[in-house]
């Protein structure tokens, strides 16, 4: 098993060097887990890993801290699963994110996508991070900014959503229009990211051209009920869990699906009522107003060797510092200029720098900043008073 270079995404094939030791991430195929796999996979990290699961922003599971011949048993248990392609290079390429409750014309179609990907010959310079998301009208919306390509299945026609652009196709020519554009970025020297290419070098001879939707805004975390499913959407803050809380969601789930989502929560079904309580002993987010919602942290020091701050610690001490309500936006602490847990900006960033921290405003990570060196005791002053002269 091969280690990945930094910087790129973990997958079952390639697992990534962290400080804290390997990680490996499993791609839920059709964008959904059996409560028996999830409960089969937490073992397996409290036996090989340090137990640390992360949701992340592709809705993907991410296990942390294996040694190289633990991670090659996940490995393996994962492929016995079903739930990984043995195959380290193609599971590598498939970034296929399916909606949340979506049908079977979507899973589908994720499937048949994924069977394309595996030809080395057409699709093996794709960019490791290149992803595609697939939504119908039974799951829940994605929206716009979930993948390089997306396409929204409705009946008889699929909208592609592209950076910048949708356009529109008949259901039976989705795979293929989606393939072809994946041939148009390939043909771009020097490209990474679908975005690196003009929209109407996207669009040109595709149909129903129109502009990109607006973003929509995620469902809250709290019972949910949608079409016939009942159950609770549960949050992580900072989108990071560990085996004893993932134990209790598969027990809960049983022989049902997990759903986990791009918003770095998961979906269990059953009855709210009795769940909630539950969940909340488990130090789990079941409400939209839970304060936690306003702040996301990247794993930080020690775990990762480019953090030099321990910012998920500071996130749990800049809440118990900081009065309600927390901007609009959120608060964003990156280890690093990368900003790997929320790429886009916040309205307070603080980004380790050698030990302390930048603040930036309205920005991502990395981005120029009003004050450096700060503590985390400092920062939430700071914040404090930024916002009292805002309200005032």
């Amino acid at each position: 098993m091969t280690a990945a270079a930094k910087g790129w995404c973990p997958s079952i094939g390639r697992p990534m060097a962290a400080a804290d030791g390997l990680i490996l991430r499993v791609k839920p195929p059709g964008g959904r887990l059996r409560g028996g796999d999830v409960l089969a996979l937490a073992e397996a990290a409290a036996e090989g890993g340090n137990g640390l699961i992360d949701l992340t922003a592709r809705g993907n599971l991410q296990f942390r801290g294996f040694g190289e011949g633990a991670a090659t048993n996940f490995a393996a248990l994962a492929v016995a699963r079903g739930l990984a392609l043995p195959e380290g290079l193609v599971e590598q390429r498939r970034n296929i994110l399916v909606a949340p409750l979506a049908g079977d014309g979507a899973r589908a179609l994720a499937a048949a996508l994924a069977g394309a990907l595996a030809d080395e010959d057409r699709f093996g310079a794709l960019p490791a991070k290149f992803a595609f998301a697939i939504e119908d009208d039974r799951g829940l919306p994605l929206g716009p900014g979930h993948g390089d390509i997306a396409c929204r299945l409705g009946g008889d026609i699929a909208d592609l959503l592209l950076p910048g652009a949708t356009a529109r196709v008949a259901a039976g020519a989705a795979l293929p229009a989606m393939l072809a554009l994946v041939d148009r970025f390939l043909a771009v020297p020097g490209a990474r990211r679908l975005r690196d290419l003009h929209p109407g070098v996207l669009t040109a001879g595709l149909a129903g051209v129109g502009p990109a939707p607006a973003p929509l805004a995620p469902p809250a975390p709290g019972p949910l009920a949608h079409g016939g499913w009942r159950g609770v959407a549960v949050g992580f803050p900072s989108g990071q869990g560990n085996v004893r809380q993932w134990r209790q969601l598969a027990r809960l789930a049983g022989d049902g699906w997990l759903y986990p989502t791009p918003w770095r929560s998961v979906l269990v079904p059953g009855d709210a009522d009795t769940m909630v309580p539950v969940l909340d002993r488990l130090g789990l987010v079941t409400a939209a107003g839970d304060p936690r919602l306003a702040v996301i942290a990247c794993t930080g020091r020690p775990g990762c060797a480019a953090a030099s701050v321990p910012t998920r610690p500071d996130a749990a001490r800049l809440l118990d510092l900081l009065a309600p309500p927390l901007p609009a936006g959120g608060i964003h602490l990156s280890g690093c200029a990368k900003g790997c847990a929320h790429p886009g900006p916040a309205a307070v960033t603080l980004t380790g720098n050698a030990g302390h921290y930048d603040l930036v405003l309205g920005g991502r990570a990395g981005a120029p900043p009003i004050a450096t060196g700060l503590d985390i005791d400092e920062a939430a002053d700071l914040i404090t008073t930024l916002l009292e002269s805002r309200r005032a």
